[in-house]
């Protein structure tokens, strides 16, 4: 887990990481996980966070300025 933004720009976000930039609860985050209002996957028993839809939800740009461009 990285405590600074770049933790938010991979293709999926871990729940906790994202859980910490939306400053929620466990229980609250995991209630708005299993009702849909935060995008995610199930994988198994772990639900992997979605990161351009989450990006779009909390406002972030969908990648920094200046980052390059994955080929």
């Amino acid at each position: 887990m990285q405590n600074d933004l770049t933790a938010l720009y991979g293709v999926t976000i871990e729940k906790e990481d994202a859980r910490r930039a939306l400053r929620m609860g466990r229980d609250a985050f995991d209630a708005a996980v299993k009702a849909g209002e935060i995008p995610s996957v199930r994988i198994g028993k772990r639900h992997k966070i979605l990161g351009a839809p989450f990006r779009r939800l909390v406002g972030l740009e969908e990648r920094p300025a200046g980052a390059p461009i994955a080929a």
